[in-house]
């Protein structure tokens, strides 16, 4: 997919101009970051954080947030493992901060049609004292932290790499990134329009995928699949499929 080639490049120059203007941007790379990871995993346990076992909660939905999926077929786009985080990490603040969660995937493997699913997946996450409350089809990440987590050195690298080996543990991705934004409101409202494109990408693929719906006279995507190539070219095929799966 070359949907998203320039929104990566973008994103790159939003972060330099984060460093630029005084934010704490850090690349996530401790020793015993990975060892770790297994201290967080759940273990037939519920992932729910009720309000007052909180520490910290990201994204709530007062403040806006936003977790895209950025898929591309050119591999020297995603630098492979890295967790990257804009603002403060979770040991470092209580209460509620702003947050984005932005992904990056490269795969010269992947169908085009596997996209709906590789944005829903990242919030099939199981980790201790970790609560998502969100829905996917809204690219919102609103979630909690518990005390405990925090107090037991949970921190976005774990989140981070959690996340990266789930991926890549269950879709065909040799290169994937994540970036984190905890800054300020206003940072992550810089990236509504982003949100919005990978929002009305998905909704259109959604449509074709679900309802295997042709009609483009009358449907409410008919502007994304004529700006972006691949769409165009998904829908052709799936109507190629339909037609012999009728024949």
């Amino acid at each position: 997919m070359e949907i998203f080639n320039e929104d990566i490049v973008d994103l790159r120059n939003f972060i330099e101009s984060k460093e630029n203007e005084g934010r704490k941007v850090r690349l996530l790379d401790s020793e015993d970051g990975d060892r770790r990871l297994s201290t967080f995993l759940k273990k037939d346990e519920a992932s729910i954080v009720f309000i007052e076992d909180t520490w910290l909660e990201l994204g709530n939905p007062k403040k806006f947030s936003t977790a895209p999926v950025l898929v591309t077929d050119n591999l020297d786009l995603v630098n492979d493992g890295n967790v990257t985080l804009i603002g403060p990490d979770i040991s470092e603040t209580r209460g509620s901060l702003p947050f984005a969660q932005i992904l990056l995937l490269a795969s010269d493997s992947l169908q085009d049609e596997a996209y709906t699913k590789l944005n829903s997946f990242q919030y099939e996450l199981e980790l201790k004292g970790y609560m998502i409350k969100a829905m996917p089809s809204s690219l919102l990440i609103w979630s909690r932290v518990s005390n405990d987590n925090a107090r037991n050195g949970f921190s976005f690298e774990i989140l981070g790499k959690t996340i990266i080996n789930n991926y890549k543990s269950k879709f065909d991705i040799p290169f994937v990134e994540i970036i984190f934004i905890t800054s300020s409101k206003e940072d992550v409202e810089q990236l509504k329009d982003l949100h919005y494109k990978v929002k009305r990408i998905v909704g259109a693929m959604t449509k074709m995928l679900e309802e295997m719906h042709f009609d483009c006279s009358s449907c409410e995507y008919l502007d994304v699949c004529g700006d972006v190539r691949q769409l165009s070219a998904l829908r052709k095929k799936l109507i190629k499929k339909k037609q012999g799966g009728n024949s």
